[in-house]
């Protein structure tokens, strides 16, 4: 079953890598075009060049248009980086989808772009708005238009202009309602770490399923309780150093990998969670240098 979470981005190039002109000189654009072509031949665009602020020269280039349907249009980013010699490779998939009698332009992962238009489909559709009353009580009051989708493993992360709210939706079985997407969970990230866009094109995390996310949530609590508490019952504070330490990072470790999968519109695990284990690492740190001074 595939799930998407509905983030926000910008047509241009994202990131760090916003056109500057005048920072590289012709020379090094030739140059950055000809490493490009070596990626890929059709990479004949420039988009976007500068440089980074370890001042490192960098450009983006792209493939002409390619026309997949009536409403998909699609080019393919490349990025390159000048260290000496030019090195590029594949970025990202720019589409640019008609919906709602808007244009969308966003980045995809290869092999997505069908469907990413079904997404931003489903984002104008009754369906959407019907799933939405059913989890909050209301019909949603702000824009459906689609700024932002990406693509880890089978995931979307898409978020709407003007919106901070994360929307997790799966791709439906055929049994649900006749709609393309069911929308199960809604999330602030406002409260959450910021997504990395180089972690996520890399397909760094693990997807796991609700059950498993909420059990991993759960431990960390009851880890992070522990860690304050258990090292107390031990007379010995080498020992109650050892366990507070132990226990502490097995909490850090749950939480860090579950957290950014939880759901839910207030990150209570967030307000609770952080707290709790800065305290436990704070209580580690004490209860080591009392110990290095005296074992007993």
């Amino acid at each position: 079953m595939w799930r998407f979470l509905i983030v926000l981005a910008a047509a241009a190039p994202p990131g760090p890598y916003q056109d500057q002109p005048g920072r590289l000189s012709p020379q090094q654009i030739d140059a950055a075009r000809s490493a490009a072509k070596a990626a890929d031949p059709e990479a004949v665009t420039l988009l976007s060049s500068g440089r980074l602020g370890n001042n490192q020269p960098y450009a983006v280039l792209a493939t002409a248009p390619q026309r997949v349907s009536d409403r998909l249009t699609t080019r393919r980013n490349i990025l390159c980086a000048g260290a000496g010699e030019w090195r590029c490779q594949f970025w990202y998939v720019e589409a640019t989808i008609a919906a709602a009698g808007r244009t969308h332009v966003l980045p995809v992962e290869r092999g997505f772009e069908q469907i990413a238009g079904d997404v931003v489909d489903y984002m104008y559709s009754p369906c959407f708005g019907s799933q939405f009353e059913k989890l909050k009580g209301r019909q949603p009051a702000f824009s459906r238009e689609t700024a932002d989708l990406q693509v880890v493993r089978g995931d979307f992360y898409v978020t709407t202009v003007k919106s901070n709210i994360v929307y997790m939706v799966r791709k439906a079985d055929p049994a649900d309602g006749g709609c393309a997407f069911v929308l199960f969970g809604i999330n602030d990230p406002a409260l959450a770490r910021p997504i990395d866009r180089q972690a996520r094109d890399a397909g760094s995390r693990i997807p796991l399923s609700p059950a498993l996310v909420a059990v991993m949530m759960w431990a960390s609590l009851l880890g992070g309780l522990a860690a304050i508490t258990a090292p107390w019952m031990l007379r010995h504070r080498g020992w109650r150093a050892s366990l507070a330490g132990v226990l502490t990072l097995v909490a850090t470790v749950l939480f860090v990998i579950a957290s950014p999968q939880a759901g839910g519109d207030i990150r209570v695990d967030v307000l609770i969670m952080v707290p709790m284990l800065a305290v436990g690492w704070i209580e580690t740190v004490v209860l080591a240098a009392l110990a290095m001074r005296n074992p007993a």
